[in-house]
């Protein structure tokens, strides 16, 4: 397994000059609106995918075109400072410098890349598909809608049928998310459909998040999420309640545990606090393996984005979820001041 180690950035998007370590199992991202969490996801993923598969300098510049939705690569330079944007990485095994550079004053690309692995990654999208994936497949391939490219390449991984062995890794992540489903996920005649006490019911009937939960369940019931898989996903509490953030926490550290390295963003006060209890208070969970957590913290400033990072969220400075959570407190205690007073 060729975790990314670390990634440097230098004129790219909202970056000056970053460096990312990271962590082999769960990583974090945080920060307010436009401090470019998407794009280092992306990146990321931009990264993994040239490495499954063979590529060359105009396949490299697609990929760029593709997963950042934009018409040439001039756009991708930080405020156009600068004539070229760099980004260099290492793989945790292997220790060699990898790069990509592009000069925009020749429109070309400089690279040294992995050569193809095993190592697969999965960009999970936050819009929903599993109930119209067959209808969407043939649509993306005509038109031109804007639709980011990972939806299409989860409607194409949905299509792909159940794996006819079970894996360990099947045997260890999906009993906890079928218990939280409350029934078996079925697919027939290229439709899913939800198996309980009650019936079946097709998965456009369920709430947005069961049919998230059902997407990651089929997912890893057909191959495509395995314990040699980097798995990216960009505000995965998107559409769930209190309860399955929960899950999904768990359900996180349990794939890391397991040999998946994660890769997420988020806004939710719920989900980003119960990671960071799980490092917090690891010598006191007994009940699971604890795997290892990396916060990032991205800020805007006038030198172009900064990055905090730690264990947990006690060690990040100036995180801006805990500081609106703390800002929500003081207004719910002012108002209830006025009440007290108007007594």
């Amino acid at each position: 397994m060729k975790y990314i180690k670390d990634l440097s950035i230098d004129n790219f998007t909202k970056f000056s000059h970053v460096k990312f370590e990271f962590s082999k199992e769960i990583n974090v991202f945080i920060g307010k609106n436009g401090t470019g969490k998407t794009h280092i996801l992306k990146l990321l993923y931009l990264i993994q995918r040239l490495s499954q598969s063979k590529y060359d300098s105009n396949s490299v510049i697609q990929s760029f075109k593709t997963i950042f939705r934009t018409e040439n690569l001039d756009s991708l330079i930080r405020n156009f400072q600068s004539d070229d944007f760099t980004i260099n990485f290492h793989r945790l095994e292997d220790e060699k410098d990898y790069y990509l550079q592009y000069i925009s004053t020749e429109k070309r690309i400089d690279y040294k890349l992995p050569e193809k692995q095993e190592t697969e990654g999965f960009y999970f999208p936050n819009q929903e598909i599993i109930s119209s994936y067959l209808e969407f497949i043939p649509i993306y391939d005509k038109y031109d809608l804007g639709w980011e490219e990972n939806i299409y390449t989860a409607a194409k991984a949905l299509f792909l049928p159940k794996l006819k062995e079970t894996t360990s890794f099947q045997k260890n992540i999906l009993p906890k998310l079928a218990s939280e489903l409350g029934g078996t996920l079925l697919k027939e005649e290229g439709k899913f459909y939800l198996q309980n006490q009650y019936g079946k019911i097709q998965t456009s009937l369920l709430a947005e998040g069961e049919k998230k939960l059902a997407s990651l369940i089929y997912l890893i019931e057909n191959g495509t999420i395995h314990s040699s898989t980097i798995l990216f996903w960009d505000e995965p509490e998107i559409h769930l309640n209190p309860k399955l953030i929960t899950v999904f926490t768990k359900i996180f550290n349990a794939m890391a545990s397991e040999g998946v390295q994660v890769f997420l963003s988020t806004h939710d006060y719920l989900f980003s606090h119960q990671l960071s209890l799980l490092d917090e208070y690891r010598k006191d969970i007994t009940e699971e393996k604890v795997s290892e957590i990396k916060f990032f913290c991205l800020e805007d400033t006038e030198e172009g984005v900064a990055v905090y990072s730690g264990k947990n969220l006690t060690e990040i400075p100036n995180n801006p979820i805990l500081e609106e959570f703390s800002n929500h407190y003081d207004r719910e205690r002012e108002l209830f001041v006025r009440t007290l007073k108007d007594e």
